[in-house]
Formats: structure tokens, C-alpha cells, sequence
């Protein structure tokens, strides 16, 4: 209440010169805005604020009557100090209202002479609270002050106090009279110390302290520290406020819970002054038993801030158990918090994005203010221990009550969180919620490392802990614990054959002695890595895969890997690539030679000679070729013994426009790992590069000759691998320069040497070209609703015709880069009827006929597939037959052939072809005759690779076309046009 009456003032400055005072605030200059200012009150004490305004007209109807004061909140320093009052202090009382609406506590501590006496009962509602601190009793001067130790606003009102009481009663004065929050882990005791003031007035005796049971106190910072009592000594019937200091003792236990006592302060004749105390001790945290943040994100810009957290555990987790807590600008846990739900599977991660399009393929997305966090704010996990109890912190980023500016400082990068993605180490296993130490000062000491914002690592995390399973140690009676899992270390201490024993899993791999034989399609999976002190020797499709890229191979022992060529017709080339890291092309020695070595100048786009001693650089490409004494219808066996390849291998991308296309330019890669790799996997990691092409020699069922497999996203052609062998060479075409990249998670543990088809669900049809020489080529159409008719990078891929190839099939699509495909994506086929053109390439001389045919179909189940001869006017349904026609030249036939679908039924107009038509030959000339009255229009001389070789008008029953430049046993087609419209095809042999 003011005190508006004269009287009532009267009496106050009378009362106020004997020591008791009140300031209502009448005079208070503070305005709608913070600021730092003062004013004379009642009895003309100054009082001044910092970071304060008005009252905000008792907005919230708390009963406030005239003027008050709002402090701001802790972080902006805000509070309220008078000026030097005489007569000393005996009580004090203020009163507290609740500033603005904002959810928090609300907490004020006052201090008399700089040396605080007590803290406010905290609360969070609109009534009004007094805060009364009795028995203070200071003489002589004093300086009243009162600040605000929370994140949030409290309004001051009414500061009244009394006069000191020269009492002759025995005084202890504690405070402050609780502490809270000691803690620590099992094992990890003492506690951290705190402290709090003890003084007397008006003794008779000494001030003994008695600390409790499973406490210790000590009057020096740090100790030493004693369980028995402590006793101050007065003088004059006064101890000065003195500093104690307490905490647990170690070697606590959580299972003895609670740690509630009471330290007694006693002396004669006075009233036992009590500190309230209360600590915990919590159970150890196993590693890898804990949830924790894995990943932070924060952008400059955009809303692609994220969270990732990491189950460690070999157990799923009810995520339902968990919230994440964020504080805004220095306030206190928590401001904010989010419940999440649904349950992380083991060794996966959970992802809580702001929106999809910032960052897609994350877990959950959330627009609310938890993910509207910037730099300078901090956020918390929170676990409520599985049974439904209250939410504590397990794992933070950022402390409360402090505003960093722009962001928090991470291993020695300044505003670590802003604009920056933090990734957990794999070190950690373990949350943290000391902030200092997880940060760290160096890249040494923090538990993250700082990048520039990215998706990279997103939605997957690398830890130890998925390596936290046993450890089983193998011998010559067996595994000792079972043979190992992925999570498992194992160590092999004698000879060990996959043949025999069967293929494994394992966290980590050391080979302390003896042989570890991995054998034809077997395989060794090690997540981590390998060190060997023994031998490890792979068999021809044999493979060793490791899972991190960032897993090493060490060790003293010796490395052998083996790989065999196909045997060979002749002394063809065989293409190559190391699996190690030291060997050179002498590794062929045995069954090539020097002259008979090449690697591939990418910047050229020419062979390049090398010889014995050139080193085979990992992820690069080799030919070679058998000597000429070599027995080539056996497979020749190479031996790799190296230390193997392993994690990110890298080699150039070749884009020098030497030749004209796309994606003509060429690079010589392969395979550097000693174990298969995926095709899809591989070509999917290199946006830069368009197709592989593999070179062959086989001599199986219908396939002679040598020619180039190929592969695209949209699939492979027959022969293309989906695993790529260990040492298996290929050539790469680009559309543009760059880096080739290999890694661990393209590599596979089986078929290692198998060639097997895709199944992608699309509609798709490869057709064959097969010759009565039994060779053949073979084509991949397929389609795809975001892929055009025109050139698709990384689905469509050129025929590389070898020049040895005896005969060569491809397709054309509307552009000047698609008119040789092997592989060819198209936009999705329409209602109407699609025609794709097709070319055929005759090499060999002793062709004399041809069948295209349907290999196999993917999907396509409600299409007509027919084969149009634009020479003979013929339509045939590939899916009810194959295609036969008459080769009698080599050269290339690219206006013959085309491949139509349909939804409907088609025929050629038989039934309205009635006329017979006659050719009968006389020297270097054909003479056509009609056997009706219908007369010969025109008519084309046609060879068999579709060439026009003339031209005729007629307007007759009769027409002579001349062949005087045409040799002997040349087959023609003879193709006539009628009166009517009809059109007749004859074939005809040059006499």
C-alpha cells in the first residue's frame, strides 16, 4: 500500500530516524523501456537500477497499487541497490509479482553490504509473494540490494525493514539455510564442494559446526576436508561471517538413497541454526548404455536446422521416454521442451528436422519453436528414466543462464554452433551434460567435430559402441566364444579356412598368428579394422569387405590375393586392376610381358605403354596381354601380395572433349578393394560419370568375339557385372572432369565374380542381334517417367564398337547425342504408338543371315512389340517370334530396322495385295512385269544393308532396271510401287 495520508507520513519519517524504512516506489523514474537509472525515494535514499522498467500498469491485475519495479532477468545483471543507510538493519520484506506472462520462475536474492542473506521461494503465478529475511541484525551502516537471479521478469514492491535490534539473545545467522543439487557418479565422489556464511552476535560460547553423516566440511576451499565438527571462535560475543564449505563424501552408493540431512549449528544459549542439505549419487553409466545427440545442424540461412540423436545400445529404445529442451538467450532448463515418440532401432539414429525441403529423408519434422533455434541458444536431451518420473538432463549442447553472443565455442572453433554442423566423435559413448568438457578447447580434447554446415553424415552415425559386444579369440579347438558377430572383436591365434569353418562377421580382425584362408565364394565382413601379424591370404572370388571408411589394415604380417582370367581364344587383352598398394605391373610377369602392358592417358585418350616396374596406382585401370608362348585356353592365375586397399579411394575423371558426344571421353578404372563392389552403388556415388563399359572375350552361347558389357542406372547389358570383381578393370565415360570416387559402403561380401541382371521394376525389353556365326550384341530400352527421349546422363550410354566386333546392335533417340545407344531411357510410353529406329553393324564378311530377337522383358505386359523391316514392308510381333533377315555386305544397316510398341494389334495390308509381280533377269538387267492390268509406278533398288542403289519411274505393265555396276551373287531387294497404292518387295540374287 502507498502511504498517501500526511499523517501517515509523519509518522514514518519519525519512525524511519530511529532505523526502519520502507521505499514504495512513488518516486520511481522508470519507464516502459529497460534501462539503467536512479531516483531519490522516500527519506531521500537514492536508489539505483540496472536493466529495469515500470510495473507495465499491474498488466497482470496482481494486486499492484501506484508504481513498482521490473527487473529483466539475471543475464542483463538487473537488479536494485540503495544508498548508505544509517542505523543498521534488524528484518526485511519485499514484495514480488510476476512480470509479463512467460512460463518460468521467478527468484530474487538479497544482499545487505554486499554479503547475501537469503534467496526468494521461486514461483511462476500472478499473485502477490513477500519475501521476509528475519534476524539480520547489522549495525551501523548498510547498503540494501536486490537482484534477479532468474532467465525471467519479477516486479519489486514495497521494500520495508527494521531497525536494529541491540538485543542481548545469543544469535547464529546461516546463510544460505539450504543447498541443493550435490551430486555425483558411483565411484566418481567426492562431490563438488559449495558453500554458504555462518555468523554470530551476541555469544556467550564458541559456534560448533556438526556435519551430518556421509558429509564433510572444511573452512578452506578445496580442504582439507574432516567429518568431525569445526568450531568457531567468538570475540566479544561476535564470530564474523565466515565461509564454509561442504560436500559428499566419497564412496557412496546410489541403492542408499536419499542424501537429505541437516548441518547443526549450535553454541550456548542460542538457537541451533540449521543448513538444510541434499545430494544424490547416481548409478554409473555403462558406455554405450545412453541415447545421445550425435549430430547438430545450424545454417546460415534457410530452415535446415536438425537434430540427430544415436541409440549406442544392442537394445531398441522407447523414444517415448525422452524429450529435447531448448533454452532461448541464456534462460534455464527448460524453456522449451519436445516429446518425442516411436522407437530407435540399435546403432541407428533418429532425426527431427524444421521442413522436407531444407533436409529430406529425416524421421520426424516440426515447425514448432524447438527447431527455431539459432547459434547462441542451447539444447538439451532429457530422460525421465523409463518409468514415467520427472524429465533430467542426460546430454546438452550450450549451458543455461549464459548467452554465448553469437554461438557456443567448439573444440577451438569460435561459434561453433552457428552456421556449422557438429558431428559426435565416435570416441564418445556416453552422453554429457558438462557442456565445458564436451566442447573442449582443441580438436583433441572436444567430443565433436566442427564442419561446415552439410547433409553429409546425416541420418547415420559412426561409433565405438557398435563394437561393444565380446570378444572371442579363435584356435586350433575352435572360437572361444562362439564365432564372432558384427559387434565382436575377434582374434584369430591359428590357421583359420573359411571352407571349412565358414565365413564371419567381426567388429574388429586381429591376426596374432597363423593363416586365415578366405576361400572361393566365401567372404570375412570386419566393420572397424583389421591388424595382422599373421597371413591373410583370399582365393580367387574370395572377399574381405570393411564397413568404415575410416578402418585401417596394420600389422607386420604378409598379404596374398588372387585373381584369375578367364581363359582366352587367343592372346587377347584382359583388363586389371590392384587390389593392394604396392604392387607393380611385375605381378604379370609370369604370363605377360613388357610391350604387352598399357594404362590409359585420360587426358589424351590414348593407350599408354608401361612396363613391369610401374606401379599399379590404386583405383586405376591396366590391360595385358598374354606372351606368345602363353597356353591361352587356360585361365592365368595373378597373385596381389600387398597390403590390401581400403576406404576412400580416389582417381581422375577425364572430360577433355578429345572426342565429340556427351559422354565420349574415357577413363580406365578399377576395382581396388579384395572384394566385390556394387555397379549401382558405384556408378549412383559419381554423378560426373555417365556409364561402364566391360571389356569381354567369353565364348559362351551366342557370344563370340570380343566386345564391351555396359551398365547405366537404367540397368546393364548382358554380361555387365552388378558386382564388380576384385581386380576387374573398366572404362568409365563422363560428362564432366572430376573425381571418381570408391568406398567401403559400395563394397559387397558375395558374387564375386557373378554377373547377374538388375530388378528395378521398370518397363524395360533388351533385345539381341544374333548372327549364323553365332555372335551377337545385345540392347537395354527401357522407361522411365523423369528420363527423356533425348540424353539422359548416367542412363543413357553410346555403343563402343571394339572394331572387332563381329556384329554391333544399337538404337537411336531424337537427338544429335543419341544416335548410337546401346543403353537408351525414354520418357514413359503414351497411348499411342512409340517407334524407336535401330542400327545394325556388320563386321564379319561371313555373315550371311541375322535374328533380332527379345532377350527378356521387365514389366511391358500390356505392349505389342514388333520388329518393322522398312526394306521389305514387314511387321513382325517379337513376342510371338524372332525376326530372320539376309546379311549379303558388311557395313552399317541404320535405316532398316525399327522397333515399334503398341497397345493394339497391327497387320500389314495383305489382303489388298492381289497383283503378281515378275522379275525375271537378262544380262545386267531386271525387268519387272504386273500380271493384271495395275501398272509399276515406281520402284527402289535396295542392298541389303538397307542402301538405295536407284531409283525407277515407270508407267507400265513393264520396267527395266539396269545392274551393269553390280557384282555377281550380290543379294538386292527389288521393292516396287503400283498404281493403287500397294507396295511389293521381291529379293533377287545378281546373276
Amino acid at each position: 500500500m502507498k502511504k498517501q495520508l500526511i499523517l501517515l507520513l509523519t509518522l514514518f519519517s519519525l519512525s524511519f530516524a530511529f532505523g526502519q524504512g520502507l521505499e514504495d516506489f512513488t518516486n520511481s523514474n522508470a519507464t516502459s523501456s529497460y534501462a539503467n537509472n536512479s531516483f531519490t525515494g522516500n527519506n531521500g535514499i537514492t536508489w539505483t537500477y540496472v536493466k529495469s522498467r515500470d510495473e507495465d500498469g499491474d498488466a497482470n491485475n496482481s494486486g499492484i497499487n501506484g508504481k513498482a519495479l521490473m527487473l529483466q532477468k539475471q543475464s542483463k545483471g538487473s537488479k536494485i541497490t540503495s544508498s548508505t543507510i544509517s542505523n543498521g538493519i534488524g528484518d526485511l520484506s519485499v514484495k514480488l509479482y510476476k512480470g509479463f506472462t512467460g512460463g518460468g520462475n521467478r527468484q530474487v536474492e538479497l544482499f545487505i553490504n554486499g554479503v547475501s542473506k537469503g534467496t526468494s521461494t521461486p514461483f511462476d503465478d500472478y499473485s502477490e509473494h513477500v519475501f521476509s529475511v528475519t534476524g539480520i541484525n547489522i549495525t551501523g551502516n548498510i547498503v540494501i540490494e536486490i537482484k534477479d537471479i532468474t532467465s525471467k521478469q519479477v516486479i519489486i514492491d514495497d521494500i520495508s525493514w527494521t531497525a536494529y535490534t541491540n538485543s542481548t539473545t545469543p544469535t547464529i545467522t546461516v546463510t544460505p539455510t539450504s543447498l541443493t543439487g550435490f551430486t555425483y557418479e558411483e565411484g566418481n565422489g567426492p562431490s563438488a564442494e559449495q558453500t554458504y556464511t555462518v555468523e554470530g552476535s551476541n555469544l556467550t560460547g564458541n559456534i560448533v559446526i556438526s556435519p551430518p553423516t556421509n558429509w564433510e566440511i572444511s573452512t578452506t576451499s578445496g580442504g582439507p576436508y574432516q567429518t568431525t565438527g569445526i568450531t568457531l571462535t567468538q570475540s566479544g560475543g561476535t564470530v564474523s561471517a565466515t565461509n564454509i564449505y561442504i560436500r559428499m563424501v566419497e564412496g557412496l552408493l546410489a541403492a542408499n538413497l536419499p542424501f537429505s540431512s541437516i548441518v547443526a549449528h549450535e553454541s550456548a544459549g542460542a538457537t541451533q541454526a540449521d543448513l538444510n542439505v541434499d545430494g544424490t549419487v547416481t548409478a554409473p553409466v555403462l558406455p554405450c548404455s545412453q541415447l545421445l545427440i550425435s549430430e547438430y545442424g545450424e545454417p546460415s540461412s534457410g530452415n535446415g536446422k536438425y537434430i540427430e540423436i544415436y541409440n549406442p545400445t544392442s537394445q531398441a529404445i522407447n523414444l517415448s521416454n525422452y524429450e529435447l529442451w531448448k533454452i532461448t538467450n541464456g534462460g534455464n532448463w527448460p524453456e522449451t521442451t519436445y516429446s518425442l515418440t516411436g522407437v530407435l532401432a540399435p546403432y541407428n539414429t533418429f532425426t527431427l528436422v524444421n521442413n522436407a525441403s531444407d533436409v529430406p529423408n529425416a524421421n520426424e519434422y516440426t515447425t514448432t519453436s524447438i527447431m527455431l533455434f539459432s547459434g547462441d541458444d542451447a539444447m538439451g536431451l532429457a530422460y525421465n528414466g523409463g518409468s514415467g518420473n520427472s524429465f533430467s538432463l542426460i546430454d546438452v549442447i550450450g549451458t543455461e543462464g549464459a548467452d554465448p553472443g553469437s554461438g557456443w565455442n567448439v573444440a577451438g572453433v569460435t561459434n561453433g554452433t552457428k552456421d556449422h554442423t557438429l558431428i559426435r566423435k565416435a570416441s564418445v559413448q556416453n552422453p554429457n551434460t558438462d557442456w565445458a568438457s564436451s566442447a573442449g578447447t582443441t580438436t583433441a580434447n572436444s567430443e565433436w567435430e566442427v564442419v561446415t554446415y552439410g547433409l553429409d553424415n546425416f541420418g547415420s552415425h559412426s561409433s565405438d559402441c557398435f563394437c561393444s559386444g565380446t570378444t572371442t579369440t579363435w584356435t586350433s579347438t575352435g572360437w572361444s566364444n562362439s564365432a564372432p558377430t558384427i559387434h565382436d572383436m575377434a582374434i584369430i591365434e591359428s590357421d583359420y579356412n573359411t571352407s571349412q569353418s565358414g565365413s564371419f562377421e567381426a567388429c574388429t580382425l586381429v591376426i596374432n598368428s597363423g593363416i586365415l584362408n578366405i576361400e572361393l565364394g566365401n567372404y570375412i565382413k570386419v566393420r572397424h579394422s583389421i591388424e595382422n601379424k599373421g597371413s591373410i591370404v583370399i582365393d580367387h572370388q574370395g572377399s574381405l569387405v570393411q564397413v568404415e571408411n575410416s578402418a585401417t589394415v596394420t600389422g607386420t604380417g604378409t598379404y596374398s590375393t588372387t585373381v584369375k582370367t578367364t581363359s582366352m581364344a587367343d592372346a587377347r587383352y584382359t583388363y586389371f586392376s590392384s587390389p593392394s598398394n604396392t604392387d607393380t605391373m611385375n605381378v604379370f610377369n609370369s604370363w605377360a610381358a613388357t610391350g604387352r602392358m598399357f594404362g590409359w592417358d585420360g587426358t589424351s585418350q590414348v593407350w599408354s605403354a608401361v612396363t613391369t616396374a610401374t606401379p599399379m596406382t590404386p583405383g586405376l585401370g591396366y590391360i595385358v596381354r598374354p606372351t606368345t608362348v602363353a597356353n591361352f585356353s587356360n585361365p592365368f592365375t595373378t597373385n596381389f601380395t600387398g597390403a590390401f586397399n581400403n576406404g576412400i579411394v580416389t582417381t581422375t575423371l577425364y572430360n577433355t572433349n578429345v572426342y565429340s558426344g556427351n559422354d565420349d571421353d574415357s577413363s580406365l578404372v578399377g576395382n581396388p578393394y579384395p572384394s566385390a563392389i556394387n555397379t549401382q552403388a558405384l556408378l549412383d556415388a559419381n554423378p560426373n560419370a555417365n556409364a561402364f563399359y566391360f571389356w569381354s572375350h567369353d565364348t559362351g552361347l551366342n557370344w563370340s568375339g570380343e566386345s564391351y558389357k555396359t551398365w547405366t542406372l537404367l540397368g546393364g547389358t548382358s554380361g555387365a557385372p552388378v558386382n564388380i570383381a576384385t581386380g576387374q578393370g573398366f572404362f568409365v565415360t563422363s560428362t564432366a572432369a572430376g573425381t571418381f570416387t570408391f568406398s567401403n559402403d559400395q563394397r559387397v561380401t558375395g558374387n564375386n565374380d557373378t554377373f547377374l541382371r538388375p530388378a528395378n521394376n521398370l518397363d524395360k525389353v533388351w533385345l539381341n542381334v544374333i548372327s549364323d556365326t553365332n555372335a551377337g550384341s545385345q540392347i537395354l530400352v527401357g522407361f522411365i517417367p523423369t528420363k527423356t527421349d533425348g540424353f539422359d546422363a548416367q542412363y543413357d550410354a553410346a555403343q563402343i564398337n571394339s572394331g572387332t566386333d563381329n556384329i554391333s546392335f544399337s538404337s537411336k533417340g531424337t537427338d544429335a547425342n543419341t544416335t548410337n545407344l546401346v543403353i537408351q531411357a525414354r520418357n514413359v510410353l503414351s497411348d499411342d504408338d512409340t517407334i524407336i529406329p535401330l542400327n545394325v553393324f556388320i563386321n564379319d564378311a561371313n555373315i550371311q543371315t541375322a535374328t533380332i530377337s527379345i532377350d527378356h522383358l521387365e514389366n511391358l505386359t500390356d505392349r505389342n512389340i514388333f520388329l518393322k523391316d522398312n526394306l521389305l514392308n514387314t511387321l513382325t510381333d517379337l513376342k510371338q517370334g524372332n525376326y530372320p533377315f539376309t546379311v549379303s555386305q558388311t557395313g552399317v544397316i541404320n535405316n532398316r530396322f525399327e522397333v515399334l510398341f503398341s497397345r493394339n494389334a497391327l497387320a500389314v495390308n495383305e489382303n489388298s495385295v492381289t497383283t503378281q509381280l515378275t522379275v525375271a533377269q537378262k544380262g545386267d538387267y531386271f525387268t519387272l512385269s504386273t500380271s493384271d492390268n495395275h501398272t509399276i509406278d515406281s520402284a527402289n533398288l535396295y542392298n541389303m544393308l538397307g542402301q538405295n542403289l536407284g531409283f525407277f519411274k515407270a508407267n507400265s505393265n513393264n520396267l527395266q532396271i539396269p545392274a551393269t555396276n553390280i557384282a555377281s551373287g550380290t543379294v538386292l531387294i527389288i521393292k516396287t510401287t503400283l498404281d493403287n497404292g500397294n507396295v511389293i518387295s521381291k529379293k533377287v540374287v545378281k546373276l
